[in-house]
C-alpha cells in the first residue's frame, strides 16, 4: 500500500479528511456598490433640492454607469438604463418651474399690473390723439 501525500498534516490525533479539502477560490469583486448607490441617489435628492448642478452630476455619472454595465447583470442589481431614466426626469423636475410656470398671488398680481399699465397706455394714447 502507498502512501498518498496530502497538504494535510497526517497526524493521529488528526480527524480531517483530505478527500473533503475544498480548495480556496477568490470570491469575485462586486460592481461598483458605491457607483450604484450614488446614481441612485443623487437623482433623488436633485428631485427634492431642485438643485440643477446636482441633476446634471447626476446624469453624467448615470451615463457613465451605463456605459461601464456588464452585459451580464447579477439577479439583485436594477439595469442602468433606469438609472439614467431617473436622473433624466431629476433634470426635468429642477427645470419645471421654466417649462410650466407657477401660478400663485405674485403672479397674479404682476398680470395685474401689466395689464393696468397696458390699459393705460392705450387710453392716454387715445385721449391724446388729435381728431381730425
Amino acid at each position: 500500500m502507498s502512501q498518498e501525500t496530502s497538504p494535510l498534516p497526517t497526524d493521529v490525533t488528526d480527524k480531517r479528511r483530505a478527500d473533503l479539502v475544498i480548495p480556496y477560490r477568490a470570491r469575485k469583486p462586486l460592481k461598483n456598490e458605491v457607483s450604484s448607490a450614488m446614481s441612485s441617489s443623487m437623482p433623488i435628492a436633485a428631485m427634492f433640492l431642485r438643485n440643477k448642478i446636482l441633476a446634471w452630476a447626476s446624469l453624467f455619472t448615470t451615463i457613465q454607469g451605463y456605459l461601464n454595465e456588464p452585459a451580464q447583470l447579477a439577479s439583485d442589481s436594477q439595469p442602468a438604463w433606469l438609472s439614467v431614466l431617473l436622473a433624466a426626469v431629476g433634470i426635468v423636475t429642477c427645470y419645471m418651474d421654466i417649462i410650466m410656470p407657477p401660478r400663485g398671488p405674485t403672479m397674479a398680481n404682476a398680470a395685474r399690473e401689466a395689464a393696468a399699465a397696458v390699459t393705460e397706455s392705450i387710453t392716454t394714447s387715445i385721449v391724446a390723439a388729435p381728431t381730425a
